[in-house]
């Protein structure tokens, strides 16, 4: 096995973070629910609907709302539905020895960029898959950026390399809000898409950051054949980013 460069040189958001963000906007949730009637608390959202590996459809309302009505309205169009499909990857645990979820396949997300456009992310896309999940008000993740859109404006990316951004944890309070906006104003140059709520946990959970394991923030899953290959949480750096990269799809 390759050995895999050092982890990171500044200390990932905990997530312990992400839980009290989860719990902001799952107040507001249950303020909307208080003050509805039970048809409206029971109403399901409605799944984005699928594409083809990789694809994209502009066929969507791209407002915003897609259905389900127990979103604050504050966080309409930065939350967003999604549909998971496949089994859910372990929670990433970095001190915890060999990564369980290495040589597994990931589940397929589908899920809409600001604009309501649908995407399928899937190991079934044509080259290896880079999933990025960011928090708007993470200071790893404010730094981190500008070094993924540096490796690319330089050219030191694989060339097949497929990029996707993950805009989670969204928090209208906080620092970046909204992370439409924030994640447009550093030039990211590849398809970011909104995370959703899984109302059907207790308490509910950040849909995509769930079934991909995430622990803290950044927190990049790396596919490749079809499989994971390397999962890390933390700001790398520009140079790191790129060894860690290139020994994983290189």
């Amino acid at each position: 096995m390759t050995d895999r460069p050092a982890t990171s040189t500044r200390s990932p958001v905990p997530i312990v973070l992400a839980g009290v963000v989860v719990l902001v906007v799952i107040v507001a949730v249950v303020a909307v629910l208080a003050t509805r009637g039970d048809d409206d608390t029971t109403a399901t959202p409605q799944p984005p609907a699928a594409t083809q590996p990789g694809g994209a459809t502009d066929d969507l309302d791209a407002n915003g709302d897609t259905g389900d009505d127990r979103l604050p309205p504050e966080v309409v169009g930065e939350v967003r539905d999604v549909e998971i499909d496949g089994d859910a990857l372990p929670r990433f645990e970095p001190d915890s020895g060999v990564d369980p979820a290495l040589g597994r396949r990931p589940p397929s997300l589908i899920a809409e960029d600001a604009a309501g456009v649908v995407h399928t992310i899937s190991a079934d896309i044509d080259g290896p898959v880079m999933l990025v999940f960011l928090a708007h008000w993470c200071p790893a993740c404010n730094v981190e950026v500008p070094h993924l859109v540096q490796l690319d404006d330089d050219g030191r990316l694989p060339t097949d390399l497929n990029v996707y951004g993950v805009l989670t944890a969204i928090a209208p309070d906080r620092p970046g809000f909204p992370a439409s906006e924030w994640i447009a104003g550093f030039g990211w140059p590849w398809v970011s898409v909104a995370d959703g709520i899984d109302f059907d946990t207790e308490p509910p959970q950040w849909a995509a950051a769930d079934a991909f394991g995430l622990s803290a923030y950044p927190y990049v899953v790396l596919v490749d054949d079809g499989v994971v290959v390397d999962r890390w949480i933390g700001e790398l750096g520009v140079d790191g980013l790129a060894d860690r990269i290139a020994a994983g799809v290189g």
